[in-house]
């Protein structure tokens, strides 16, 4: 099938696509709402594995479930030159509008999708121009930010990610289109896409600061702007996990429709992704969201899950595997977390402590470059058998400035932004910091990850559009909130604070290396008190969901075979839903027009 589109001084294109339906319903006559993916990894021989696993479940419930490939990419005409353009997101709307006049189409469309397609679906409903079909949105592992959370600056520091990333789409765009689909044709839109190929880090390097280029699509900026009903999701291994508790505060501040949800899993959907534990997602987002504000139905408010579900993971020993699932529990939050934190400070102090009160010391690193072997990525794609969490971070704690708290007499529960206030000096004009979060282990010495943040010292002034160099050796104060983090410090264990003015691979390196000189520090952590429901039923309910009974709010996935209890690779499907959801999906057809 294809839509024809255009855009204000181009030739139309047709842009490619296929969709799932339930053929008991076609045969009926009736009318479906339907959903919309948009993305440019290939919906043929990129996404199907993954699409397969969630679309004829939708479609099973009477929906019509769309996966097309932006231009320039899959089997669609024209070229794509950058991410989330203006010509990108018109297209986006014109799609909507078409399926929305299909015949069997009840003129409802939802619109979701993972990473690229989260965002151009959460900018889509920002839109002034969004079609009047569009009428909510499913925004998993995306941003509101892209300046900010995503693969390009992390608090104006540059990441790595903002060269690899362009790279990787050179790979991606330059794949041919199939034959069997466009026909003769395929060639010619082959060149095409390879003549007008180009590298993406262009605009994004020659864009270092906040200017235009970033503001103008991020939805951060104006809230108020967001017109249909979002729920976002993420987990603690993503990238995109900030957005989430911001989106839900940022959009019920202004009387917006929105849940959200963080899990323990990386950069996939709750019901698939590592490390656990998942829950029956798919279940609940038909009957609580789709259900909804597709086809007007109330939700049953027995099942009804609180505004923001979030998952504390207990202290644990670093592993850069994640197979495993998490021990742990969840906790009841809503937009108005913010409103019952509570500051736990500790100040920095001789003999790398960290501790209650503070002490007039100077701490100076020895100039030389961490580079960080045990953490290659700044966001895990959440796969068993894809080891890529952060590994034991002792041998470069040591090679950063680093202080350790007094072993905890008791659990302490936190979730927010922590922050940390530094009075320091480095002898370069150019310099940024990595500040990480970590926990030791009182079993091993062993140094997990918590949470960390990138700083750009170029914008210690909050101006993150006008960038200045840094005097060297003049002192100057910097409170840098880290990436949120929701976690239970057990026992026994010590909190550490590592600071670096390098962190290779993943902060890109400054022209010279740097020595820190850090006068006065604080941590004023962050730690919130989840906000429990009122009614005894409903604490009984979440309670049941964090012991992980089948039972609760929140179900987690049920085990339907020995090797998916272990997390073996390939089986994650399996997982995700029950023997009768398998069958019944069965049932839905997918369908694919030349």
């Amino acid at each position: 099938m294809f839509f024809e589109v255009t855009y204000p001084g181009k030739a139309p294109i047709k842009l490619a696509g296929h969709f799932w339906f339930n053929s008991d319903a076609r045969n009926a006559g009736r009318k479906c709402p339907a959903i919309v993916e948009l993305l440019p990894y290939r919906r043929r021989d990129g996404t199907m594995l993954a699409d397969a696993k969630m679309y004829p479940w939708f479609a099973y419930n009477d929906y019509l479930c769309f996966r097309v490939d932006l231009q320039g990419s899959g089997d669609s005409e024209g070229v794509l030159t950058d991410e989330y353009t203006d010509e990108e997101l018109a297209y986006c709307g014109q799609v909507i509008e078409q399926i929305a006049a299909r015949a069997d189409c009840s003129g409802a469309v939802g619109m979701m999708g993972k990473s690229w397609s989260a965002i151009n679906s959460l900018m889509m409903a920002a839109r002034p121009d969004r079609p009047a079909a569009l009428k909510a949105v499913i925004v998993c592992a995306g941003s509101d930010d892209r300046w900010n959370d995503d693969v390009h600056y992390m608090g104006g520091g540059m990441m790595f990610d903002n060269v690899s990333w362009p790279s990787s789409m050179f790979g991606w765009l330059a794949a041919a289109p199939d034959s069997a689909v466009v026909g003769d044709a395929w060639k010619e839109m082959w060149r095409n896409r390879i003549d007008n190929a180009d590298f993406w880090f262009k605009p994004w390097g020659s864009n270092q600061p906040r200017d235009e280029y970033w503001s103008g699509t991020a939805v951060r900026d104006h809230y108020a702007h967001v017109g249909v009903p979002v729920f976002i999701l993420s987990g603690w291994q993503d990238g995109y996990k900030n957005p989430v508790p911001l989106v839900v505060e940022g959009l019920a501040a202004e009387g917006k429709e929105v849940a959200g949800i963080i899990g323990a899993w990386g950069h996939k959907y709750p019901f698939n992704g590592y490390p656990g534990p998942r829950v029956e997602w798919l279940d609940y987002i038909v009957t609580h969201w789709w259900d909804r504000w597709l086809k007007g139905k109330t939700p049953p408010r027995e099942d009804a899950w609180p505004q923001l579900p979030v998952w504390l993971g207990e202290s644990k020993e670093p592993s850069k595997s994640a197979c495993a699932d998490e021990i742990g529990k969840w906790v009841a939050e809503d937009a108005g977390w913010r409103s019952r934190v509570k500051q736990k400070v500790l100040y920095l102090r001789s003999g790398n402590r960290l501790g209650d009160a503070p002490e007039g010391a100077t701490y100076t690193n020895s100039g030389k470059p961490v580079l960080d072997t045990e953490m290659l990525e700044t966001s895990s794609w959440g796969e068993c058998g894809n080891d890529d969490l952060p590994g034991d971070q002792a041998p470069f704690d040591k090679e950063s400035l680093y202080f350790d708290s007094d072993p905890l007499p008791e659990d302490f529960d936190s979730f927010g932004f922590p922050e940390v206030a530094l009075t320091l000096s480095v002898d370069r004009p150019i310099a940024s910091l990595a500040i990480r979060l970590n926990e030791v282990s009182p079993n091993t010495g062993a140094s997990h990850l918590v949470t960390y943040r990138f700083f750009n010292f170029a914008y210690r002034s909050g101006d993150t559009a006008e960038p200045q160099t840094v005097e060297p050796g003049v002192p100057f104060s910097i409170r840098v909130p880290l990436n949120v983090m929701g976690h239970t410090f057990k026992p026994g264990w010590r909190i550490r604070l590592a600071v670096s003015p390098s962190f290779y691979p993943t902060l890109w390196e400054p022209p010279e290396a740097v020595t820190l000189t850090v006068e006065n520090a604080r941590l004023p952590g962050q730690r919130a008190d989840p906000a429990w429901p009122r009614a005894a039923q409903r604490r009984q309910a979440c309670a049941a969901a964090a012991a992980g009974k089948v039972g609760g709010r929140i179900r987690q996935s049920r085990r339907l075979s020995a090797d998916a209890g272990r997390g073996a690779p390939g089986r994650d499907h399996a997982q995700s839903r029950s023997r009768d959801h398998q069958r019944q999906a069965r049932h839905a057809d997918a369908e694919s027009l030349r």
